[in-house]
């Protein structure tokens, strides 16, 4: 019978406490999604395109595409988005503009990505002038306070810019 001491079985935790915290500050999270807009590498985890690593941005930047996607704009779901562009141009002076784009953003986001939770929402017109009298650019801030419940994100903010020539 041959009899094995459990000394000289492997290496004790405290003498390759240095190795094991040198794997633990070289290790880096997984690549989640890719950033939008496209932009290539230039932070060195990454590989061709700059990618999200973090959960909260991932989902930061989902919410903003998909506000500003229209309806059809997207190959295989018909209601995708939330077409606040055709919005801008149709009904940008009615008084009932805001009532419909936060139902529009409310409705998209319900179906879409329920786990946000929309906390307040606030719009702002901004005319800027062009060269001559004739042209002109309105531009409508959109901002948008939301919650993650499950992910403990409290109170983050998106803005979202749409243009309308005139």
């Amino acid at each position: 019978m041959k009899k094995y001491s459990f000394k000289s079985s492997g290496v004790k935790f405290s003498d390759n406490l240095s190795a094991q915290q040198s794997a633990i500050d070289s290790y880096s999270l997984p690549p989640l999604s890719i950033k939008t807009p496209l932009e290539l590498s230039d932070d060195g985890k990454s590989s061709l395109f700059n990618m999200h690593f973090e959960v909260t941005d991932m989902i930061h930047n989902n919410l903003k595409s998909m506000l500003l996607t229209n309806n059809g704009e997207r190959l295989g779901r018909f209601d995708y988005g939330a077409s606040l562009r055709e919005l801008t141009f149709e009904m940008i002076n009615s008084p009932d503009y805001e009532n419909i784009v936060m139902q529009r953003i409310k409705r998209s986001v319900d179906k879409y990505m329920p786990f946000v939770d929309l906390e307040s929402f606030s719009s702002e017109k901004v005319e800027i002038q062009g060269k001559d009298e004739f042209t002109s650019l309105v531009k409508v801030k959109v901002l948008i306070t939301y919650n993650i419940i499950k992910l403990r994100v409290i109170n983050k903010s998106l803005e979202i810019n749409l243009y309308v020539g005139g």
